[in-house]
């Protein structure tokens, strides 16, 4: 079955309907991961306060599963974004052509649309950039936010500590 050039550009049209759905998929999972990050750190604080030092390693673990998470989702998600890009960019150029698909080999494309997908990475990021910059300052917002709770009991007891042995050296 010969390709037609109607066929190639439904291929395409498919081909960036597909990362689309990808790309939000990417967002979404990394939302995801910051909900399911504070419901845990809520559990933490609730049930662990008594157990500052193993809260203490439990909400440092889960900041630093989290953080790879959200760096790994928005990194995929990116790719995507520039796959999408490159692939309306080169449809566009493709349908504009007069030029059939004979002797077009199958390298041509992914080469094609790996060189634009880097050249789309260079431009328009900068909206995602603020969220993902916004999503880690939560994130790290809510781990010093839930260390602070978990330990408040005991930098409470020290302060009184310090203040006793403070006001026994004055007086």
């Amino acid at each position: 079955m010969a390709v037609t050039k109607d066929n190639f550009l439904k291929y395409l049209s498919d081909i960036a309907a597909q990362a689309t759905s990808y790309h939000n998929h990417k967002e979404t999972i990394a939302w995801a991961a910051i909900l399911l990050y504070f419901v845990l750190m809520i559990e933490v604080v609730k049930s662990l306060r008594s157990g500052p030092l193993v809260a203490t390693f439990f909400i440092l673990g889960a900041f630093i599963i989290v953080i790879y998470i959200l760096r790994y989702q928005y990194r995929l998600r990116k790719e995507a974004a520039n796959l999408i890009g490159a692939l309306q960019k080169e449809t566009k150029q493709f349908s504009k052509s007069d030029y059939g698909l004979t002797g077009q080999y199958p390298y041509i494309l992914p080469n094609v649309l790996l060189n634009m997908m880097k050249e789309m990475d260079q431009v328009g990021h900068k909206p995602r950039i603020g969220l993902e910059k916004g999503s880690y300052l939560l994130v790290t917002f809510g781990f010093i936010i839930t260390l602070v709770i978990t330990w408040s009991a005991i930098l409470e007891v020290i302060w009184s500590d310090i203040q006793l042995r403070l006001a026994d050296y004055l007086f």
